[in-house]
């Protein structure tokens, strides 16, 4: 009898131990009883900012984590406070922050010797803080900021690596103030995104096509949002915290299937690899999603991380090492790193379930516009007429109902589409007015009004 116990209680033990999540999927790499705020990490280089009770300070490691060195004041504008923005991706040496009083820094040498961002700003006032600093990916010298003035926040944008620097548009606020979060699209070095909340009642969301000379108004949000994520792959999709949109911001739907409940967003990642792959960092652990945000899985052993910062700020405490393919976690006790798997099994790209016709945008306009659609995908419930046949036909008519061009004329497979009217490729300028466009797909039609103006 004692010999079938002892066999009982060996396959008990590798049961539970194959059921029950590993502990050591995340390593300690260094710094705890820190918090860790923000992290980048590239290599063997990683850069952190920290909370040491209630002073920030950044840290650095060149050896992948094995010795942590902290950034010291050698030029004397660093004040004993140090709150790191941004790491340039480029060149990991290049490295931007702000003081205590807000002030912003830039550092060409690793934090050897740093420059004020604004040097023209003197006296800086103690009513302007520099919040946010953004790197185009397409080139390194066009850089954006979020600049805070008092309650409100203002953008600005510069196209000469900082030596000089211009507003960015004008975004709604309230007698509370206004808040903005910034993204550069991947894919159009043109396009650029802004989420505004008046801290009031309304999160408005907007987009530029041609580098802030003009924004145009998308949508209303779901609620406040720290930061904005365009898919590298498809830039029609864009989350922002535990939401999505599948239209380039015109529509925002929630993404939250598979959350505990009140599991606090922190911030989130997608990763370089896999575009429908990303991570979010919350109160309850690491979240990853293999399909684009349809559901969503506590990674192993997270929920043993202390992700739960309070609300002292926008953390960005989650990021991806492209080349170590490695995952760090930023917590309030140290920085740990997940060994991410070389290849994972990702679900299919999103094809829409409709046929769908956009409003084109910008709108009106001069002289070109972007008409976008969508070709559903086709299944055996679907009238044979339309399963049958793929040609797309998309035309522009003035407002009598002459046709003025036609757009498209071809066979499309089920996805997302679109499409450039340039009012002046016709042979001849369009005079201003309004005009339709329409999308016909066998028995399948809709029509939209546009506006012309000079």
């Amino acid at each position: 009898m004692t010999k079938y116990k002892f066999y009982l209680l060996i396959s008990f033990t590798l049961l539970f131990q194959s059921v029950i999540p590993a502990q050591n999927d995340w390593q300690l790499l260094g710094l705890e009883n820190l918090t860790i705020e923000h992290v980048y990490a590239k290599g063997d280089t990683i850069w952190v900012g920290v909370l040491d009770y209630i002073t920030r300070k950044v840290y650095y490691s060149y050896n992948g984590g094995d010795e942590w060195i902290q950034v010291a004041d050698t030029s004397g504008l660093i004040g004993g406070w140090l709150n790191l923005l941004r790491v340039d991706p480029n060149n990991s040496l290049t490295i931007y922050a702000n003081t205590f009083n807000g002030r912003g820094l830039k550092s060409r040498n690793g934090g050897k010797n740093w420059e004020y961002i604004f040097p023209e700003a003197e006296p800086w006032s103690e009513r302007n803080r520099v919040k946010n600093i953004y790197i185009s990916p397409h080139n390194k010298d066009v850089i954006s900021c979020i600049l805070k003035w008092s309650l409100w926040e203002t953008l600005l944008i510069t196209t000469d690596g900082g030596e000089s620097w211009k507003e960015l548009g004008w975004f709604p606020g309230s007698s509370h103030g206004s808040e903005l979060m910034f993204a550069f699209d991947p894919i159009d070095s043109m396009r650029m995104y802004v989420a505004a909340d008046n801290q009031l009642s309304s999160v408005s969301f907007w987009a530029t096509y041609n580098r802030g000379e003009n924004w145009f108004y998308l949508s209303e949000m779901l609620w406040s949002v720290s930061k904005i994520i365009v898919d590298w792959n498809n830039n029609d999709i864009i989350y922002a915290k535990k939401t999505r949109s599948l239209d380039g911001g015109q529509n925002w739907a929630r993404i939250n299937n598979g959350f505990e409940n009140y599991s606090i967003y922190n911030t989130a990642t997608i990763d370089p690899r896999h575009s429908s792959i990303l991570y979010m960092s919350t109160t309850q652990g690491v979240y990853q999603t293999t399909s684009k945000g349809d559901l969503w899985t506590l990674m192993s052993g997270s929920d043993s991380l202390d992700l739960n910062f309070g609300s002292s700020g926008n953390y960005d405490n989650l990021t991806i090492d492209p080349i170590n393919n490695r995952l760090y976690a930023g917590t309030k006790n140290g920085l740990y790193v997940y060994d991410l798997p070389t290849s994972v099994e990702t679900q299919a790209e999103i094809v829409p379930n409709e046929f769908r016709l956009y409003q084109n945008y910008p709108n009106p306009f001069n002289p070109t516009t972007r008409i976008k659609y969508q070709i559903q995908k086709i299944n055996s419930q679907i009238n044979s007429k339309i399963q049958n046949s793929k040609l797309v036909v998309l035309k522009v008519y003035d407002i009598l109902g002459k046709e003025v061009t036609t757009l498209v004329n071809d066979q499309k497979q089920p996805g997302t589409y679109e499409v450039e009217f340039n009012s002046l490729s016709i042979g001849g300028k369009l005079p201003s007015g309004v005009y339709f466009y329409q999308l016909k797909v066998a028995s399948f039609s809709e029509v939209k009004k546009m506006i012309l103006i000079e």
